[in-house]
Parts: C-alpha cells; structure tokens; sequence
C-alpha cells in the first residue's frame, strides 16, 4: 500500500468538499429560478466558498524553490598539519566530523578544537 503525505490527503480532501459545494451551489442557483429567491444567495455563497478551497488546495502544490548557499574563503587557504602536543608526531584524522584523536605513536589523546586566525 502507499504511503501518502497528510498535505496531499488534505489536498485532495479540499478538492473533494469544493467540487461537492460548487454543485451543491450551482443546484441552489438553479433552485432559485423556481421557488425561494433566498437560495440565489445560498448558491453563491456556496459556490464562492468552492472557489476559495480550490485557491488554498492548489497552494499545497506549489513547491518552493531549493536553497543554495555558496562559500567562499575571505583570504588564503593553508593546509596545516595537526601534531601531537607530546611527541611532535603527525596526527592521522580519517573523519573530519571527530573532536579527538589519539596518537599512533604515544597513545595520547588531543582534542581537536578550531581556534580563530586573528
């Protein structure tokens, strides 16, 4: 069985509920001619209500446009190489998403912190 969004179910259960009142409108409208002027205005309203949910249902279908955000440097970019405070041994970084690393050759471990160039 699919999976549907709730926005969509809400989407389609707006179209059906303004195709229901848009003819239940247009039935009063023609109802009007033959016995109460009343239900003229009833007509309308129903059939002005229709359109409103149409409006708000086809809103949903709307995508917005994707965000893209582009960096740039504001000066050089120096590759550095990180050593370990202990034996002066270089410190191998596999994922740069970690905060510690230990050291291949004393074991000790650094903690990786970015401090600011100025």
């Amino acid at each position: 069985m699919p999976v549907v969004s709730s926005s969509r179910l809400l989407s389609a259960i707006t179209i059906i509920a303004s195709a229901v009142l848009g003819f239940l409108g247009v039935l009063y409208l023609l109802a009007s001619a033959v016995e109460d002027p009343m239900r003229l205005w009833k007509g309308i309203i129903m059939i002005g209500i229709a359109l409103v949910l149409v409006a708000f249902a086809s809103k949903s279908f709307v995508k917005p446009p994707p965000i893209t955000v582009h960096w740039s440097a504001s000066g050089e970019v120096k590759l550095e190489e990180l050593k370990c405070p202990s034996c002066s041994a270089p410190l191998r970084i596999e994922n740069p998403s970690v905060t510690r690393v230990v050291c291949q050759y004393c074991g000790r471990t650094v903690e990786i912190v970015e401090e600011p160039k100025w």
